[in-house]
């Protein structure tokens, strides 16, 4: 901010002035002087202390005349007639130094920001180096200073600065991000959500961190893109830093945008053709643009891809920032992977270039990860081409909500194991699902009810365990010769061939269109009550 006369008002307000006159607040005021009994000649950028010397009627109004005066002066009406005046008048009994030394602050902090704007107008201007930049604002504030982007990683940081008793400073000046507990402590702390909503910067201190910090937001278009951190390390803060960390964080919004976000902005390259593929954007007949992008993306042509969709929405408090913080997190455990926040989501795309892969032990890495937190995941099938990539991403989609639904107490969810849930809804989008059922299951159904025996229940156990006579047995707890009778008697109500393959595909099918029909219980079914509820 500028120290123009309105300011100065502000900053004087306190001291109970007797008058105020403001007829043009804007002039800035560079310097603040005493009057001599034989000055004639004002400057209209100087601010004026008069001790009972002039007669304000014989001061020149050729300019701008800015004045503060002791009311023993005799100030008349036709005074703040004046258009060309402006005025301040204490009592003649305040203590005037300390008027002075009020005003002096402000002009020299004024003067301290014009200092330090003009060094860093010379980085900007002569393309020095980020480094450099954040070299200048350590010198500037005196403490180390660092940046991190949306997602926790570190693209700043004064160098050769050791603060080996502040955890998070050792993080981000060793490994280069936030470590997973010091971003739960953030999150606990309600950091990330006061970091967002903040317009000006704040001090912070709490317990998992010895020093106190400045934060400040850094904004790109109005879009939050980063953080920037000053540690309470080499001095005490004080109030003139906040205006400080304000100049530092548009040198450093300035700097990005220069950079065209290239390695800083909230959304990196990457993250950007993974939008493009996940939401189908990118058309099947676009080859030449697919092959540059999946070079970008830096994946050999027989890679293997898997894509995970995750919802963390019960672990995080679902700020863009803690979204971001925990998808470089889990981004960090896999190498050559890559992950973009999506639809309040957080997706991970894995690659291998090993024959056959299927991702087992990075699907174990996420189990062990996800215990105790609430987070749950949807996997996609393997795939191998990128415009295949939207149909993937719907099937991890629909994976994470069937399982969910299901809520069987596991938190990975394969879509191998859903799709014929996902055939089961495709088909309740057009239509009653009971016109898709074998006929023949609603008759043994029937006969259930009237007859009380759970011969539904025996023929899905039959055909779930592959009509081993053995391993159903074992299941029902029955001997088998109960069982064989069972079977031949289910085949007489149906009047059905059980040794026929597709009969008992069409009774899988009929199984499973049921057994979506009980996730979905909470909606209005259009088969019957014993129909979705007593086979199971």
């Amino acid at each position: 901010m500028r120290t123009d006369f309105n300011f100065l008002v502000q900053i004087l307000k306190p001291l109970q002035p007797e008058y105020i006159q403001i007829n043009e607040g804007n002039v800035i005021i560079k310097a603040v002087k005493f009057i001599n009994k034989a000055q004639t000649a004002f400057e209209p950028d100087i601010l004026y202390i008069d001790r009972g010397l002039i007669q304000i009627d014989n001061l020149p109004m050729q300019n701008v005349l800015n004045i503060l005066c002791m009311d023993s002066i005799p100030v008349q009406a036709h005074h703040f007639e004046n258009t060309r005046l402006n005025m301040i008048v204490f009592k003649k009994d305040v203590d005037i130094y300390n008027i002075f030394n009020k005003i002096q602050e402000a002009l020299l902090k004024e003067q301290n920001l014009d200092f330090w704007s003009t060094k860093f107008i010379y980085l900007l201007t002569n393309n020095y180096s980020f480094q450099d930049i954040i070299d200048l604002g350590c010198e500037m504030l005196g403490n180390p200073v660092s940046i991190t982007d949306m997602r926790g990683k570190c693209i700043g940081i004064t160098k050769n600065v050791e603060i080996s008793d502040d955890g998070v400073w050792n993080e981000l000046s060793t490994i280069g991000y936030i470590s997973y507990n010091s971003f739960m402590n953030d999150l606990k702390s309600n950091l990330h959500t006061m970091i967002g909503n903040s317009k000006a910067p704040f001090i912070w201190a709490d317990s998992n961190t010895k020093y106190r910090r400045i934060f400040s937001k850094i904004e790109i278009g109005n879009i939050q893109a980063g953080t920037l951190a000053v540690v309470e390390y080499k001095r005490p803060f004080n109030e003139n830093d906040f205006s400080l960390v304000s100049l530092l964080c548009d040198v450093v919004t300035v700097e990005l945008q220069k950079n065209k976000f290239i390695n800083y902005s909230s959304r990196s390259i990457d993250e950007s053709i993974l939008e493009e593929f996940i939401s189908g954007k990118v058309m099947r007949n676009e080859a030449e643009i697919i092959e540059n992008k999946r070079k970008m993306l830096k994946l050999a042509s027989n890679a293997i891809l898997c894509l995970i969709t995750i919802d963390v929405s019960k672990a995080v408090d679902g700020s863009q920032l803690s979204l971001n913080s925990m998808s470089r997190i889990i981004e960090n455990m896999f190498k050559n992977s890559r992950t973009i926040v999506y639809n309040g989501f957080i997706t991970l795309l894995l690659n291998s270039k090993k024959n056959n892969y299927c991702f087992e032990n990075e699907l174990k890495i996420l189990k062990g990860f996800f215990e105790g937190k609430q987070i749950y995941a949807g996997v996609s099938r393997c795939f191998y081409l990128l415009e295949d990539m939207h149909e993937h991403y719907m099937q991890s989609i629909n994976a994470l909500k069937l399982g969910k639904l299901m809520n069987d107490g596991i938190s990975i969810y394969l879509y191998e194991d859903f799709a014929i849930y996902h055939i089961a809804e495709a088909c309740s989008g057009n239509g009653d699902l009971k016109k898709y059922c074998h006929p023949s299951l609603l008759t043994l159904m029937e006969y259930d009810k009237h007859n009380n025996t759970e011969f539904t229940q025996t023929l899905y156990t039959y055909i779930d365990c592959s009509k081993s006579i053995t391993v159903t047995a074992n299941a029902l707890n029955i001997h088998r010769n109960t069982l064989l009778y069972r079977i031949k008697k289910i085949q007489e109500i149906m009047n059905v061939n059980l040794d026929n393959s597709n009969i008992l595909l069409q009774l899988h099918l009929s199984f499973k269109m049921i057994e979506y029909e009980k996730l979905n219980a909470n909606v209005t079914s259009s088969m019957p009550s014993y129909f979705i509820n007593n086979y199971h």
